[in-house]
């Protein structure tokens, strides 16, 4: 059975061309500079936000995945990873959010 995303952020010169897809388990950020997919789990994830630029001011440790210092960009914090925040910066940040909500509130109920 093939799962389809609930959420898609298509690729953008703000995103440097990366996507970013919602899911009812998870989020994949698809990350082209390093041909690499983060893969995050609800149950791995702390915390999203939609944050003001610049990443400097809430976590300058974070891992900016495209121009986030430069626009209003959504950062994850996870558990278990070596980078434990990201952010990135997907074509509406407070749908992109929303979306994600709604499966990462219904996790914890």
């Amino acid at each position: 059975m093939k799962v389809y995303p609930t959420y898609v952020s298509r690729a953008c010169a703000k995103s440097l061309w990366n996507e970013y897809r919602v899911y009812e388990d998870r989020v994949e950020l698809k990350f082209w500079l390093f041909f690499k997919t983060f893969v995050i789990f609800y149950e791995d994830m702390i915390s999203i936000a939609v944050f003001n630029p610049p990443v400097i001011r809430t976590k300058f440790w974070a891992l900016k995945l495209d121009w986030a210092d430069f626009n209003i960009h959504v950062g994850i914090e996870r558990k278990n990873e070596f980078m434990k925040h990201l952010r990135f910066t997907p074509q509406e940040p407070d749908k992109f959010v929303a979306a994600v909500e709604q499966y990462f509130n219904e996790r914890e109920l």
